[in-house]
């Protein structure tokens, strides 16, 4: 018997063991959250819809009728260019939640660990990947 699978288009690219294991702390640390707030990159975000049998899509963002989420990407692009907290607030605002976490390669923070950790950031590293929790 065939098989058959579906896309949204050619898959540019497969998740390594680090985003799922990010992801699946991020799905813990959420799983009981009434309005989970999740900032990350498209497949990591997909990995957690699937941890969490879409009880959190797209990071608990809004997603527009053609399926896309211009705030998501204009945050996540916004914290790794500035890596301010003024992005957790304006994310956990627009997801209606009391926090946000975003989930980001480990190298883009390295120069700013320091300073997000003494203004209340939460960093959990897995190998290339950590999640940051404000």
């Amino acid at each position: 018997m065939a098989g058959a699978s579906y896309s949204l288009g050619p898959v540019s690219r497969a998740v390594s063991q680090d985003e799922v294991s990010a992801m699946s702390y991020v799905w813990e640390k959420t799983r009981f959250t009434h309005r989970p707030c999740v900032v990350a990159d498209t497949y990591p975000l997909l990995l957690l819809e699937a941890n969490s049998a879409k009880k959190i899509i797209g990071g608990g963002l809004p997603i527009d009728e053609n399926f896309s989420q211009p705030e998501r990407v204009s945050l996540y692009e916004g914290f790794l260019k500035n890596k301010d907290i003024y992005y957790f607030n304006k994310a956990a605002d627009i997801a209606v939640a009391q926090s946000c976490m975003f989930v980001v390669k480990s190298d883009i923070i390295k120069d700013k660990a320091d300073e997000l950790t003494a203004r209340g950031v939460k960093i959990e590293s897995f190998g290339t990947m950590s999640v940051l929790e404000y």
